[in-house]
């Protein structure tokens, strides 16, 4: 079954890509109203990267698990894990937390669980956001503990 890494559920993001709309919009339309070509092409500019890396990281980026193992893919890269690799499943949160920051399920390949994430991901340890959808689909394959479950179900 395959899984956006970026759960687009999260009003987090929505809410971050609505505030760049509201504030650069208006400065847009000031600066073309003024004369301010120069000035409102920059922020045209800036305002399409930022679209365009919103789309790249909210929906290309996927992961996929099967009766195989897992797979992350993107435009540039691929990375695979079966089951017999995988030692730890588990529930982990960005290395800067804060009160908005969205939980994340990682596989890894170290048998040590970690509760806080840093680093990219890789052939090593992939992850996505945290979705009850994915926890029953991994639960198909994975018969050990998920470190870290027990302390999210409780919210």
């Amino acid at each position: 079954m395959q899984f956006r890494v970026i759960d687009l559920r999260n009003r987090s993001f929505i809410i971050l890509f609505a505030i760049l709309l509201v504030l650069t919009l208006p400065i847009i339309f000031a600066c073309l109203f003024v004369g301010r070509w120069d000035v409102a092409l920059v922020m045209a500019s800036l305002l399409i990267l930022f679209i365009v890396t919103f789309i790249y990281t909210s929906l290309i980026e996927k992961i996929v698990i099967r009766e195989s193992g897992i797979e992350y893919f993107r435009i540039t890269k691929h990375y695979k894990m079966s089951w017999q690799d995988i030692k730890t499943v588990g529930i982990g949160y960005y290395l800067y937390r804060t009160s908005r920051s969205p939980a994340l399920i990682y596989f890894s390949t170290n048998e040590i669980p970690f509760p806080i994430l840093a680093g990219k991901i890789s052939n090593k340890c992939i992850r996505a956001h945290y979705r009850k959808e994915i926890i029953t689909e991994v639960s198909k394959y994975w018969t050990k503990e998920i470190y870290g479950l027990h302390l999210i179900e409780r919210k």
